[in-house]
């Protein structure tokens, strides 16, 4: 019987790990961070700037026709110590690989990937941007 986990980690952890690899695969994205390990799944407490980190996911069951449906939302935070423009232009590159893109999800059809929400707002110690975009990602069963 399929229990909608996808494996130990569940449905949540495999629409993460598919956005992870979209990003990571964007070459216009890796020019935008910099060299090295740029995107996290929490970040380190020295990461490198600008970077890129999961702040939440959430999800929703809805009814699908044939399967399982999951309403996700995965938020993303930017980090940026430059000017506003750096974090604005990696929410535009996020906005480019991710609305309305294939998105392969192990064990998920996707159904709709949408980002829904973006903004930028100064840290409030004043020593940077922070970034945020919203992800909408409709899946279900397969």
């Amino acid at each position: 019987m399929a229990d909608g986990s996808n494996g130990a980690f569940g449905p949540d952890w495999a629409l993460q790990s598919a956005v992870i690899a979209a990003l990571e695969a964007d070459a216009a994205l890796a020019a935008l961070l910099g060299e090295g390990r740029r995107i996290f799944d929490a970040p380190p407490r020295r990461a490198p700037y600008p970077a890129i980190a999961i702040a939440r996911v959430e999800s929703l069951p809805y009814e699908a026709a044939l399967s399982e449906g999951l309403e996700q939302r995965l938020t993303l935070h930017v980090y940026s110590r430059a000017a506003r423009r750096e974090a604005m232009a990696i929410i535009a590159r996020l906005r480019a690989v991710l609305h309305h893109q294939p998105i392969a999800i192990a064990g998920r059809r996707l159904v709709l990937a949408a980002v829904v929400y973006a903004d930028v707002v100064r840290n409030a110690d004043l020593s940077g941007f922070l970034g945020l975009v919203r992800l909408r990602a409709l899946t279900e069963l397969v």
